[in-house]
């Protein structure tokens, strides 16, 4: 049909680290989504590759703590 295409782009936009730009301050902040372990509570750790604690060897579960930092990239 003409006109019709098909798009694979994304609204978000993410780094190699996991996280997205963020556009409201203009500061150049970023936020990246980070995990806490409920077994030892070292933390924060990236939640796009720690699977496990590298303290405690924990795998990540529901009773760990997930969140969202934002961050300068520049420091």
């Amino acid at each position: 049909m003409p006109g019709k295409h098909s798009s694979s782009s994304s609204s978000k936009t993410s780094s190699s680290f996991g996280g997205k730009h963020t556009s409201s301050s203009g500061s150049g902040s970023k936020t990246k989504t980070v995990w806490y372990c409920s077994n030892c509570r070292i933390g924060p750790l990236n939640y796009h590759i720690d699977e496990y604690c590298p303290d405690c060897q924990h795998r990540r579960c529901g009773a760990c703590t997930v969140t969202t930092i934002e961050y300068d990239p520049r420091r």
